[in-house]
């Protein structure tokens, strides 16, 4: 029996949502380049790395912004490699990690959400890899 993880969604649900992706990737990016440059300058004491935090969400947005715009999706399905579910996975996972030691002030249904996604990027990563091999094998 096969598992589906999730159904189709409208293409109109598809454009908005990539539409607002794109608007924070570029909410994000701009201020994150405009620090970067202050940065490199020496103008400012941002730290370094806000900044490539900033740079990096806003790339990741505007990449799945834009693939939702276009329609474009990878060859093996979906809007992410699996490497790239696992990086994500990684962040969630390490996320609550570095909170706890930062501060205490975080509730535990907040960390425990982010868990959670860890382990389901991991999780729909693992599924990926196992529907490529599943079909690579059906095709010899």
């Amino acid at each position: 029996m096969k598992t589906f993880y999730c159904g189709s969604t409208s293409r109109w649900s598809e454009i908005s949502t990539g539409i607002v992706c794109v608007a924070i990737g570029l909410f994000l990016g701009i201020p994150g380049i405009g620090l970067g440059f202050e940065l490199v300058r020496g103008h400012t004491d941002a730290e370094p790395l806000l900044v490539v935090l900033l740079v990096m969400l806003s790339f990741f947005f505007l990449v799945v912004g834009i693939r939702l715009v276009t329609g474009r999706r990878r060859s093996g399905g979906g809007l992410l490699s699996p490497l790239m579910l696992r990086v994500c996975g990684f962040f969630f996972l390490a996320a609550p990690v570095w909170i706890l030691l930062e501060s205490k002030d975080w509730k535990a249904f907040h960390l425990l959400g982010l868990i959670g996604t860890g382990i389901a990027c991991f999780s729909l990563a693992n599924h990926r890899i196992e529907e490529r091999l599943a079909g690579s094998s059906n095709d010899t």
